[in-house]
């Protein structure tokens, strides 16, 4: 009987510690011309999760006279989605933000841009 009970008891806490998990996946990162690197430090991971929910986000259909200064794919493990952004850095200090080239378009402000930078191109030697 004790063992039932603590056996239930472990499964119990397994269930409830996995339900309150978010399984943060990977960034992948291509500086232009480079090679694609896989960014999987779970404190980068969230900080560049948590400036792209934070964009301001419009439809808009744009069309940059360049490639993108950086292309990066958030890979969310959880959910088996793969999200593609492309971020143009203006002379300005701000960037601009496109998302899966369906018309998904932010102007980010010199703060975020500085940190979105910091993470994506600056981190090489880190991962």
């Amino acid at each position: 009987m004790y063992k039932k009970i603590v056996y239930s008891a472990l499964c119990l806490l397994f269930v409830f510690t996995m339900w309150g998990c978010k399984n943060y996946g990977s960034v992948i990162v291509q500086v232009a011309g480079e090679e694609e690197r896989i960014m999987d430090r779970i404190d980068h991971v969230k900080q560049i999760e948590l400036i792209v929910n934070q964009a301001e986000w419009q439809y808009m259909i744009v069309e940059m006279g360049q490639r993108a200064d950086v292309d990066f794919w958030i890979n969310d493990s959880s959910k088996d989605v793969r999200k593609r952004y492309g971020i143009w850095f203006n002379e300005d200090g701000k960037a601009e933000l496109t998302k899966n080239n369906d018309g998904n378009y932010s102007m980010l402000d010199k703060d975020q841009t500085k940190k979105l930078k910091a993470l994506l191109i600056s981190t090489n030697a880190e991962d």
